[in-house]
């Protein structure tokens, strides 16, 4: 007569495991809910359409390429100084 094998340790990873996916899946659930009220883009401007080609809405690069310069002002004195400093 044959005895049957006992599943003990892999029976007990399958059911800590079924454990954890079912917490995952719950505790993502909002997450996916969120996801799926989201009310997805705006409309388009006004002047979206017409034909020909349209001149941009003006996004505004003076104050970023003012600082842009600005900075490299900045790193490019400090290297000059460090350079004098060394040679001194």
């Amino acid at each position: 007569m044959k005895t049957k094998q006992s599943l003990g340790p892999r029976l007990k990873i399958g059911r800590y495991l079924e454990k954890w996916i079912a917490v995952f899946y719950l505790l993502m659930l909002p997450v996916i809910q969120c996801k799926a009220d989201d009310p997805g883009p705006p409309p388009p401007p006004g002047v979206h359409g017409q034909s020909g080609n349209q001149a941009p809405a003006g996004a505004p690069i003076d104050g970023g390429l003012g600082m842009l310069i600005a900075m490299g002002g900045v790193y490019g004195a400090r290297k000059l100084y460090r350079a004098k400093k060394n040679q001194s």
